[in-house]
């Protein structure tokens, strides 16, 4: 009896993946609308990670205005 269920069930299993890919390969992808944009990567990574990722800040040395000789 366990290996009449054991088949039925790798049967099932067969034909459960068969009409998966039948449904994957055999029907049309849906075209993209057209009000979609792309989406735009310019900002999200501007700053500076390395104190995300764990190292000390460094401070910045700002050059000192010399005076204007007369």
């Amino acid at each position: 009896m366990p290996a009449r269920w054991s088949a039925s069930l790798v049967w099932a299993l067969a034909a459960a993946l068969a009409v998966f890919w039948g449904l994957r390969l055999f029907v049309p992808a849906q075209p993209v609308p057209s009000q979609a944009r792309l989406a735009e990567a310019g900002g999200a990574l501007a700053g500076d990670l390395t104190r995300l990722l764990g190292a000390a800040p460094v401070a910045v040395r700002r050059p000192t205005p010399r005076p204007a000789s007369a």
